[in-house]
């Protein structure tokens, strides 16, 4: 008697379970708020860690507008949720998230001619009104490690996020369009070095420099997924309020990365975290 056939799977079966497992992992850890690297104060740091040097080498797999109000102001010793926060693709598309808090947007919905989003609707620190935006247009990036350039090594690469402040937001556009004229390649066939800089009107500033273009064809067909998979993931929202209350504190969020550094696996696959 023949062999049944199965039918309807990838050649590759094992490594496709692999990658969707990887996917959904990924899908699964993004709402933890301890999965975006930090820049509070002028200070990188990745769970409560600093990163040393304030500069580390990373592969940019997705990105999106992101734009974030927040009603009361933001605390960054005690932080909140935005009230009202948009995700997309393109400028055009900007639109309140159906699980923000207080949606905010114009008379179509969307972010364009939202009152926020107009010059002028800014307050300073002192509460008087500023030249600035009450909302803040930023960048979601969704990045994994620079430091193991093996197929393996970004299949296992861990995931994190990064918001992009609103006055480094022109150096990130730059740098992508930078990439693509040099190189012809979307941000992740280069490794990318993000640093931090003082400067003089917004306390410090996020650099982006292209380090290395990826030139194996293995190591990119391995990002091209993992960038695919990225780009279905990276528009999760935050938490609510009331998930944020009960969230740890910043000292035990330091005790915990601490527990984790010394217990982590070092060598190679230390490449693989921030």
């Amino acid at each position: 008697m023949a062999k049944k056939q199965t039918a309807n799977l990838p050649v590759q079966f094992d490594a496709e379970l692999a990658r969707q497992a990887q996917a959904y992992r990924d899908a699964e850890s993004a709402s933890a708020t301890g999965n975006f690297i930090s820049v509070r104060g002028g200070i990188m740091q990745w769970r409560g860690a600093p990163i040393e040097g304030n500069k580390l080498d990373c592969l940019i797999l997705a990105s999106v507008f992101e734009n974030d109000y927040y009603k009361e102001g933001f605390d960054a010793d005690n932080p909140t949720p935005p009230s009202c926060y948009a995700f997309s693709r393109t400028q055009d598309g900007l639109k309140p998230h159906e699980a923000a808090e207080d949606p905010q947007g114009d008379a179509n919905h969307l972010c364009a001619a939202c009152w926020a989003n107009g010059v002028g609707s800014g307050v300073d620190a002192r509460g008087k009104p500023g030249r600035g935006k009450a909302c803040q247009n930023r960048r979601r990036l969704a990045i994994i490690p620079g430091g193991d350039l093996t197929e393996a090594g970004v299949k296992a690469a861990e995931l994190a996020y990064f918001r992009v402040p609103v006055m480094s937001v022109p150096g990130y556009s730059n740098h992508v369009m930078q990439i693509a004229d040099m190189f012809k390649l979307p941000p992740f066939g280069v490794v990318t070095e993000l640093s931090l800089v003082p400067d003089p009107k917004s306390q410090f500033r996020v650099i982006f420099k292209a380090k290395a273009q990826i030139k194996d064809r293995a190591v990119l067909g391995a990002l091209f997924g993992r960038a695919s998979d990225a780009a279905n993931s990276i528009q999760f929202p935050y938490p609510k309020a009331s998930e944020m209350a009960h969230a740890p504190t910043r000292s035990a969020t330091k005790k915990a990365a601490a527990g984790k550094k010394t217990a982590g696996a070092k060598g190679a696959a230390a490449a693989r975290r921030f």
